[in-house]
């Protein structure tokens, strides 16, 4: 994650590649967190399921407009489907 979050539309990665024996790195926990935060002031929509449901939540953005979560994969690509069709989430309260 060395580009801005306005470069990407999607981005999807596996936790346990990039996790060390103590858990998420600093760095990689701080690029996560400020990922999220561009997406989310860009209005871009945001999907997790399982554990990344955890950046949410600690970014307080898990109950936002385009934001979607939900731990049944097809239930969670309908959604997200339906999230990114719409583009931008310009109801999202942005602050």
């Amino acid at each position: 994650m060395q580009a801005k979050g306005i470069m990407y539309e999607v981005v999807s990665k596996k936790l346990g590649v990039v996790t060390g024996e103590n858990g998420e790195s600093k760095a990689f926990h701080q690029n996560t967190t400020d990922f999220l935060n561009e997406a989310f002031k860009h209005y871009k929509p945001i999907g997790a399921t399982h554990d990344g449901k955890k950046w949410l939540k600690e970014n307080n953005i898990q109950t936002a407009v385009g934001v979607v979560t939900n731990d049944n994969n097809q239930k969670f690509v309908d959604q997200f489907i339906e999230a990114i069709a719409a583009h931008r989430h310009w109801s999202r309260e942005v602050v």
